[in-house]
């Protein structure tokens, strides 16, 4: 659909809703998402405050499609405002959802938050992709908070998530730049 097509697809729900009909959350995630895609997250929240003002309430689909596009839109603020509702509210959240929240956290260099959601990910037995180690390792030592790298480092090997080679070096590298050559080495044996 283009975004005219969105436009009167949203005129027909209010249309709906102007005469009395309920839409249903199939509806309202359908129009969301369209929205999301196109980068008008603005109109998306606003179909969200519908939704509720009908009494749906935003499930998995919903959230999910919101963390996609505010974290396209690097609204990573309102993004990690959903994640946390989702989390409160015992949603399923899929492993990629976890991953755009967590790199744009990395990205601002909101490094306390990007570690909080990748524990809660590893604990909930979602494993974060290579991609995003990559992206804490080199966030986390670029911020001098090496110790920190290397307890993620610990924790992921308790959780049986080994690195690649591409996150491992850049762990690695890190350390070494700041002067901690011992662990590099002794990262490099286990690797």
């Amino acid at each position: 659909m283009k975004l005219n097509k969105y436009d009167e697809a949203n005129f027909i729900l209010k249309e709906m809703l102007v005469k009395g009909h309920v839409p249903n959350e199939v509806i309202f995630n359908t129009l969301i998402d369209g929205y999301c895609r196109i980068g008008n997250v603005t109109t998306a929240l606003k179909l969200k405050d519908d939704m509720l003002s009908q009494s749906i309430s935003p499930n998995s689909v919903t959230f999910n499609t919101f963390l996609n596009g505010l974290c396209i839109d690097n609204q990573i603020d309102l993004a990690e405002q959903f994640l946390v509702e989702m989390v409160s509210k015992g949603l399923c959240i899929n492993p990629s959802i976890f991953g755009s929240v967590i790199h744009g956290l990395c990205k601002n260099s909101r490094l306390e938050s990007a570690l909080h959601f990748t524990r809660l990910m590893v604990s909930r037995n979602l494993r974060p992709n290579d991609r995003l180690l990559t992206t804490l390792f080199h966030g986390l030592c670029k911020n001098s908070k090496h110790s920190e790298a290397l307890k993620l480092w610990d924790m992921l090997l308790d959780f049986g998530i080994a690195a690649n080679t591409v996150t491992s070096n850049a762990l690695i590298c890190g350390l070494c730049k700041v002067g901690n050559i011992q662990e590099a080495k002794m990262l490099l044996k286990i690797c």
